[in-house]
């Protein structure tokens, strides 16, 4: 699949080298949205928590990220597996039968 340019934004699938600067725009994104909303406890614990990066949907090419000037500046996808985060320690996940499940959308 060839990337998505529309000037300036492009759109690319995301890649393993891509996990700090998204892990980073979650932080941002929680400390900047949920500031005033949640006390400043409770963010922290939403930082600490909430940065979880799904590996496995990037591995299998359905998670994306947008750009301008060559900056993460949003991200997304979906899944083709059962559990909403990541593989945890479990190891790797079945994938989801489309003849009767549908796909997980991801954050975006």
């Amino acid at each position: 699949m060839a990337d998505l340019t529309l000037f300036p934004l492009r759109i690319r699938r995301a890649e393993m080298d891509d996990v700090p600067a998204i892990a980073h725009l979650i932080e941002r994104s929680i400390r900047i949205l949920c500031a005033g909303v949640y006390t400043p406890e409770q963010v922290e614990s939403l930082v600490h928590n909430a940065i979880n990066v799904d590996r496995q949907i990037i591995a299998d090419g359905t998670y994306f990220v947008a750009e301008i000037n060559d900056r993460i500046i949003g991200f997304g996808g979906w899944s083709v597996r059962p559990a909403m985060h990541g593989t945890g320690h479990k190891g790797e996940q079945s994938r989801l039968d489309p003849v009767r499940d549908a796909a997980r959308l991801r954050p975006v």
